[in-house]
This record gives structure tokens, sequence and C-alpha cells, in this order.
């Protein structure tokens, strides 16, 4: 771990926490920090990260939609309500 670097957890928790506030039809919480403390390095190292698990035929489909690339990858995590 870097001292000077997000650690993987908080980062994973605030996307997740942005993802809810932004795709929930009621969010449990209104969370307008969760995208903001991302940095811009970071989210695109991710979403680099998150296009290479996509068939390589569909890459470029994909990656029109940078601003869902995220979200998709983090959609599968969360589990809020039963």
């Amino acid at each position: 771990m870097n001292p000077s670097d997000a650690s993987r957890t908080a980062v994973a928790t605030s996307l997740m926490r942005a993802l809810h506030t932004r795709g929930d039809p009621v969010p449990l919480l209104n969370d307008p920090w969760g995208d903001r403390l991302i940095p811009d390095a970071v989210r695109i190292a991710l979403r680099e990260r998150a296009l290479q698990s996509v068939d390589a035929s569909r890459r470029f489909e994909v990656a029109e939609a940078t601003d869902k690339i995220l979200d998709a990858a983090c959609a599968p995590t969360l589990h809020m309500r039963t």
C-alpha cells in the first residue's frame, strides 16, 4: 500500500455509494461526495481494468459508455435491500 494513494476499500466504497445515490429509484442515502472523491487518474485506471474483462470484440462498443462501465462493475456487489 502506498501512503499517498487512496485505499482500494475506500475507492470501492465511494463508487458503490455514488452508484446507489445515482441509480436507485429510492436511495437510502444521498452521497454527493461519492463520485467527487475519486481522482480522475484512479477512475481512468479502473475503467481500463474493467474493460479488460469485456470480450475483445465488444470493447470498443462498451468503451463508448465509459460513464457506465464502472457502474456495471460495481452493480453486482450492491445488496442494499432485501
